[in-house]
């Protein structure tokens, strides 16, 4: 993203600089700045995806446990709706457990 932002700062000082320069060169410009904010929504979304499971799961923690299984691992233990399918893939366990609770009782 800092070198969309660079080239894009270069592309504008170079239009100051030159007035003259071609409508092209302006249009240029400006897809590169629209590019940019499109790469950025698409990270805000994503950062806003993960802050809601964050939330979600943290007001889900039940206990901790500072000697899991007698190893010295530490382990948190959270609470997920019943029959909530659970996999290797954190995102779509917790994804599906959003889910899963928020269509208890909904009927």
């Amino acid at each position: 993203m800092k070198q969309q932002i660079e080239t894009i700062k270069r592309r504008v000082g170079a239009i100051r600089r030159n007035p003259d320069m071609t409508p092209t060169h302006a249009a240029l410009a400006i897809s590169e700045v629209a590019d940019a904010l499109e790469s950025i929504d698409g990270r805000l979304a994503a950062l806003e995806a993960d802050a809601k499971r964050y939330r979600w799961l943290a007001a889900r923690l039940l206990a901790a446990d500072f000697d899991y299984n007698g190893d010295g691992v530490q382990a948190l233990v959270f609470e997920l709706p019943v029959g909530c399918a659970v996999s290797a893939d954190c995102n779509a366990t917790i994804d599906a457990a959003m889910l899963a609770k928020s269509a208890v009782g909904a009927a």
